[in-house]
């Protein structure tokens, strides 16, 4: 595996809340080492992580509560 999947993997991992303190550390460590993919992944947790007003959001339930008022909307019609 590159080294470019590797970060990549752990950032899929930290999206996921599935990383370890372990794994975010060297995380942080390689982003600051690999600045050009540091800054994708910083662009992706941007957007994953914050809403239009920069708060910070659970982005995973946000998700799951359009989906569910989806479903509600669907059952209703």
């Amino acid at each position: 595996m590159t080294i470019k999947n590797h970060i990549w993997n752990l950032a899929t991992k930290k999206i996921a809340n599935e990383i370890s303190e372990q794994e975010l550390l060297e995380l942080d460590d390689l982003l600051k080492q690999h600045p050009v993919t540091g800054r994708k992944i910083q662009q992706l947790f941007n957007w994953w992580f914050y809403d239009e007003n920069q708060n910070p959001i659970d982005r995973g339930e946000h998700i799951f509560n359009k989906i569910k008022e989806k479903i509600k909307a669907a059952e209703r019609s």
